[in-house]
């Protein structure tokens, strides 16, 4: 017997598991965390930022106006009405098949500009969006 010689104190494949299963936990941690993404916005908007969509816009399908958003500003905000409309789409292509208009006028809930896009949320949780 060897005095000096250390003794082995695990074996091969319970190594290999403990490597494993570390590993594993790691690649979970990581994936976890991708969760918590940061992402950089336009913090300040300015009137200069909102002018280029206050007016009214039309959306048309076939040559009729099924859908209609007027906005206007309101200090540093966007305020408005949006037209509901009935729309149908192709199942299988998601192409708009028929729209029509309706006589309905909801006032805007909220409108954001965020990197040059318009978020505009209308009553019944409908989003529109403008670039």
């Amino acid at each position: 017997m060897n005095l000096l010689a250390t003794a082995n104190r695990t074996s091969k494949p319970l190594a290999q598991v403990a490597v494993i299963g570390a590993s594993a936990l790691l690649f979970a941690a990581c994936l976890e965390l991708s969760g918590f993404s940061i992402q950089a916005g336009q913090v300040n908007k300015t009137n200069a930022d909102l002018q280029p969509f206050v007016g009214t816009w039309q959306a048309t399908f076939k040559g009729k106006v099924f859908q209609t958003i007027k906005l206007e500003r309101k200090g540093d905000e966007l305020s408005g009405t949006v037209s509901h409309a009935d729309i149908k789409v192709d199942p299988k292509s998601g192409e708009l098949t028929e729209a029509t208009a309706s006589d309905d006028n909801h006032a805007i809930v909220e409108a954001s500009l965020k990197n040059g896009t318009l978020l505009i949320t209308e009553p019944d949780d409908i989003q529109f969006e403008m670039r």
